[in-house]
């Protein structure tokens, strides 16, 4: 089966389709199961050849998870690591089940990692999805970010983590947190590739945050209450 992915609608079935498959953006084109769970993805371009490619690919993976949920059924520990591996890169499993496959003895350190990321994409999407363009939502979120940062929280990429960053920068803002706007701009000081003018933005956002916590005011006119 073919799964194309070209939109997302609020509200219309399925308008998780594009998280549920490991799509970063659209369109996302993938090969599924019955079941709706990915067998194989484009991996070339939007020709005959490379859909050959993939759906070739998606009966090869089909076949070798068959294989190897029979092994892991009677025990075999390396078989269950090497599916459980494998899943995951296929974003066949979900951070309910990662939680629940983590507690097995049998799990080696791979798995264990790969399962733990599983889990943390869950957290993000859990705050993510209630994000709209109203700003509201996006320093909502920044404060669900702010907690997570606060405890140490290992992002699965760099792309969700810098996100993460960004919306909780937006929170510090708001409450005047200058410790955590400054653990804002350093991920994106550490982080490569980041366009110069943004770093720039950045810091004079963290400028005007501490002289508005200083009780001075800001180049946007707004000064901390006297409280004489």
């Amino acid at each position: 089966m073919l799964c194309h992915i070209t939109t997302h609608i609020e509200g219309r079935v399925d308008d998780d389709r594009l998280s549920s498959v490991g799509g970063m953006g659209f369109p996302t084109i993938c090969a599924i199961d019955g079941d709706g769970k990915v067998l194989a993805n484009l991996a070339g371009g939007r020709d005959v050849a490379s859909f050959s490619a993939m759906m070739t690919s998606a009966k090869e993976t089909m076949k070798a998870l068959v294989e190897l949920e029979k092994k892991a059924s009677e025990g075999d520990a390396e078989a269950l690591n090497e599916l459980i591996v494998k899943k995951v890169e296929l974003a066949r499993i979900d951070g309910d089940e990662a939680t629940k496959l983590l507690a097995n003895e049998k799990l080696g350190d791979e798995a264990k990692k790969k399962l733990r990321g599983v889990i943390a994409t869950a957290k993000v999407e859990a705050i993510m999805k209630n994000v709209t363009r109203d700003p509201k939502t996006q320093v909502a979120a920044g404060a669900e970010f702010a907690k997570l940062i606060a405890e140490g929280f290992d992002f699965p990429d760099l792309n969700t983590k810098l996100n993460a960053h960004y919306f909780a920068s937006m929170h510090a803002e708001q409450k005047v947190d200058v410790e955590l706007m400054k653990k804002c701009v350093k991920a994106f000081k550490d982080a490569e590739g980041i366009n110069p003018r943004f770093l720039e933005q950045l810091d004079k956002r963290l400028a005007d945050l501490e002289k508005k916590a200083s009780g001075g005011d800001s180049d946007d006119g707004e000064k901390k209450n006297d409280k004489k």
